[in-house]
């Protein structure tokens, strides 16, 4: 796996996880936008990654290559019909 840059020092008082995230919803400007973003992407990542952590399923995620993580995009889409 590609090595992740790490988040931590972005913003001190966020863990991880949350970096990720607000990284994700930052240039949302409602705050129900962002909320409502939020929970989307916590609801991709526990489908598509439901034996693994949330932040290491981002990870892991954000490691696949173009086509790769296209393909999940495409599954989670699939079994969202």
């Amino acid at each position: 796996m590609r090595a992740i840059r790490n988040l931590d020092n972005i913003n001190s008082n966020i863990p991880a996880r949350e970096n990720l995230l607000e990284l994700l919803v930052a240039d949302k400007r409602s705050a129900q936008t962002r909320r409502v973003y939020r929970s989307d992407i916590s609801m991709f990542f526990k489908e598509m990654y439901p034996q693994v952590e949330e932040t290491l399923a981002m990870e892991q995620f954000l490691a696949l290559n173009q086509f790769d993580a296209t393909a999940v995009g495409i599954q989670y889409k699939a079994q969202m019909l």
